[in-house]
Order: structure tokens, then C-alpha cells, then sequence
């Protein structure tokens, strides 16, 4: 399969396998994991803000001007996350997105 962008790719990852996988859900559906240079951190809100959280690793994923992580281009993953999260989770509906700046704790 022929990808337009590197978000094509981290798009395609997750609807194929799924974040109950990446994320080993086990009761919950907190996880955290990367998906080519893409870190993704999701929390239920029993141990902290309830919530997805992305950053990005490379320079691809980020704005030229700002170095931070570009969140038009990364939306569209934040969307397929929260598509999934509300579609396998028991958690309430309405989960924020928070882009964030990477960090070494990512990974």
C-alpha cells in the first residue's frame, strides 16, 4: 500500500490492529505507545485527567516555525483515537485531545 504521509501510516497501524491492542487493554483502557515517531497516551481518568495525549517524535509531525508538535497535521489521528476509545471503551463519551511537546519520558 502506497501512503500519502507519514500520518497515513500512523492511521493505518491503528485501525488495523486497534487501540485495545497497542494499548494492552486489561480492564482498562489506559495505555500508552508509538506509532512511527508518533506517541500516543491515553488515560481513563481514575489515576489523572481523563484523556488523549499526543506528541510527536520527528520533525514530520511537527510545525516548521514552532518545533511543537503540529496538531492539524496530527488531528486526524487524534479523531481515530477517540472514534475507537468511544466505540471499545465503557468510559463516558467525550474525550479531550491534548497535543504536547515530546518529552524523554516518551520514549
Amino acid at each position: 500500500m502506497a501512503y500519502e504521509s507519514d500520518v497515513g501510516i500512523v492511521l493505518d497501524i491503528l485501525r488495523k490492529i486497534g487501540i485495545d491492542r497497542l494499548g494492552y487493554w486489561d480492564g482498562c483502557c489506559c495505555g500508552e505507545f508509538h506509532i512511527h515517531g508518533v506517541n500516543i497516551d491515553v488515560a481513563c481518568g481514575k489515576g489523572r485527567n481523563k484523556g488523549v495525549y499526543i506528541s510527536a517524535r520527528y520533525d514530520d509531525f511537527c510545525d516548521p516555525d514552532t518545533g511543537k508538535t503540529d496538531e492539524n497535521l496530527l488531528q486526524p489521528v487524534a479523531d481515530e483515537v477517540v472514534a475507537q476509545l468511544e466505540e471499545k471503551s465503557s468510559r463516558a463519551k467525550g474525550w479531550p485531545v491534548h497535543f504536547r511537546a515530546w518529552e524523554k519520558s516518551d520514549g
